[in-house]
């Protein structure tokens, strides 16, 4: 990881579902090298302590996968074959504890649960640490998928707010 460059805008990682602990982790990186980011902006990113709560959406997460990838190939079978199945098992069991960080966070979460599941109980996305937490229409999928425009209008509004995105 590079710092950004004297001069130049500071960055935003940003990261949905899983991938919010990868960006989580290079804004972490970059503060430890004297680079703070702007912000970290987390898209439905379940701190890796809520074990209980992550175990129970798991098959709903593998199910929307799977759904997915059969709309995508028309027959249910994937031109790249089954590694990404073997790569996410591994991947979940990796140490993800996210290091605290001073960096400005929000949370994106969406507004109903999986299908399959009931709004009972404890669905959605938490993170203790984040500055901001926003509520955006649709589930895990479709808040990136259907709802993309109103997510990405809530991120950069929250952004431009900050003054972070110009």
């Amino acid at each position: 990881l590079r710092a950004p460059a004297r001069g130049r805008q500071p960055v935003a990682p940003a990261g949905y579902s899983s991938g919010g602990l990868v960006a989580h982790a290079v804004a972490a990186e970059l503060e430890r090298r004297g680079a703070a980011c702007a912000a970290l902006v987390l898209l439905d990113t379940y701190r890796p302590d809520a074990t209980e709560l992550i175990e129970d959406l798991v098959p709903q997460v593998l199910h929307g996968l799977l759904e997915r990838q059969a709309r995508m190939t028309g027959d249910g079978e994937d031109s790249r074959g089954d590694g990404w199945l073997t790569a996410m098992a591994r991947y979940l069991q990796f140490d993800w504890t996210p290091p605290p960080i001073q960096t400005p966070t929000l949370l994106v979460r969406a507004a109903r649960p999986m299908p399959g599941r009931t709004a009972d109980g404890e669905w959605q996305a938490r993170w203790p640490a984040a500055e901001t937490t926003l509520t955006v229409a649709g589930d895990h999928f479709t808040m990136l998928e259907t709802y993309a425009a109103e997510t990405a209008r809530t991120v950069h509004d929250w952004l431009t707010e900050r003054g972070g995105s110009r």
